[in-house]
């Protein structure tokens, strides 16, 4: 029977394996430690981008007021950098005019939908009404926020209340046509597919 041991292998053969050990020993660390570095490096960049859009969406969920246009301007272009298509300009402008979400309302309605996929539709009816009265809250206080009106519109007509919907829409495509053209023009096709 024949060893396999280092000794009983020819000199050539025992640099190879020498060799080769010392490669792995050196190489395979090495590369350890730089995919490790890469991936690291690449999960912190995107760490990064994350917290750059937080800030961003954090400044858009705010009411926009005169002082606070650079900064919401400012936060439009971050969401629009970091983002994997590009903002169409009329959504850049509407960013900049309208606050992003409306949370309480938002939460409502995730909520809804959710109940909805479970079969809950009582529930999720409740949900919905819900969001409707934060969002008449809403719509005291902010009049001029085509985001509340058009979310209002959205919901009524889920519920199958069209002349409630088809109002909603006419305010939406009111205080639209003060603010922009894109928005006036969907608020319209809302308005005329609901007649």
């Amino acid at each position: 029977m024949s060893d396999d041991k280092p000794s009983n292998l020819p000199a050539s053969w025992q640099k190879v394996q020498i060799l080769s050990n010392l490669i792995a020993s050196i190489l395979i660390p090495t590369v350890i430690a730089i995919v490790g570095n890469v991936v690291n490096t690449s999960l912190k960049d995107q760490e990064l981008k994350l917290s750059y859009i937080q800030l961003a969406t954090a400044i858009l969920n705010e009411k926009p007021t005169s002082e606070n246009q650079n900064l919401r301007q400012w936060a439009v272009d971050i969401v629009n950098y970091y983002s994997v298509v590009a903002l169409p300009e009329a959504a850049q402008r509407e960013l900049k005019s309208v606050p992003l979400i409306l949370e309480e309302q938002d939460d409502l309605l995730g909520e809804a939908y959710a109940l909805e996929e479970d079969g809950n539709y009582q529930d999720s009816l409740q949900k919905k009404e819900e969001a409707l009265t934060k969002l008449q809250e809403a719509s005291e206080r902010e009049p001029n926020n085509p985001v509340i009106w058009l979310r209002t519109g959205l919901i009524l007509e889920e519920l199958d209340r069209k002349e409630e919907a088809l109002n909603a829409y006419r305010k939406y495509l009111q205080v639209c046509q003060d603010q922009n053209d894109d928005c006036a023009t969907y608020a319209q096709t809302l308005i005329n597919e609901l007649q």
